[in-house]
């Protein structure tokens, strides 16, 4: 029988192959699936607290798992209008360029964007900062064995310091190292009790 050559309209790799030789074929089937991994999408939630706070256009900084401690910068090009009933959180995507082609489908990865503050605000350590359910925590010594968890906005920072506002003000001593231990007291009820329930969808 006569073969007919077609050619692909784009560069790319050969994900899905559906058509054999010898197979007949409609006009509508399906051929290959050809994919572009150039540049790939990263899909993002962002938690209901810091939507209003997030523009596209801003850059999010992503590390991914099985890649160690390489970050990938991209581009927050979409966020959904609506709100995931069951996460909290508002869908996100993130344009990357993979130009050396580790980045494959499906990846996990975590990502980190920076929020602007309005207001007066002070800097902590970014590991002083705990997140429980979708309120952000930090916890400051109000004596010697005794520490008060309070509600904080997160904004700008770096890897070590970030921006807070809240019930914190500058010159409190607030826990950096041992934080993780006492958010995890306080989510068994044994400190701060009410502190940190998810606040109810409006």
């Amino acid at each position: 029988g006569a073969r007919y050559t077609r050619t692909a309209p784009i560069d790319g790799v050969v994900t899905q192959r559906n058509a054999t030789i010898g197979r007949l074929v409609d006009t509508d089937t399906v051929l290959v699936e050809i994919v572009d991994t150039s540049s790939m999408w990263a899909e993002i939630d962002i938690p209901e607290f810091d939507v209003p706070r997030v523009k596209t256009g801003q850059q999010v900084t992503l590390t991914i798992d099985g890649l160690g401690e390489r970050e990938f910068v991209g581009t927050l090009s979409y966020i959904a209008p609506k709100i995931e009933s069951q996460t909290r959180t508002a869908h996100g995507r993130v344009a990357l360029t993979n130009v050396d082609g580790v980045l494959r489908g499906n990846m996990f990865a975590r990502a980190r964007l920076d929020v602007a503050l309005s207001g007066k605000a002070v800097v902590v350590p970014r590991k002083a900062v705990q997140r429980a359910k979708t309120t952000q925590l930090v916890f400051v010594r109000i004596a010697d064995d005794v520490f008060e968890a309070r509600r904080v906005e997160v904004g700008n920072g770096d890897r070590e310091f970030v921006e807070v506002r809240g019930r914190v003000a500058a010159g409190d001593e607030v826990v950096a190292d041992g934080s993780f231990l006492l958010k995890t007291e306080t989510l068994k009820g044994s400190i701060g009790a009410g502190c940190c329930e998810a606040e109810e969808p409006k």
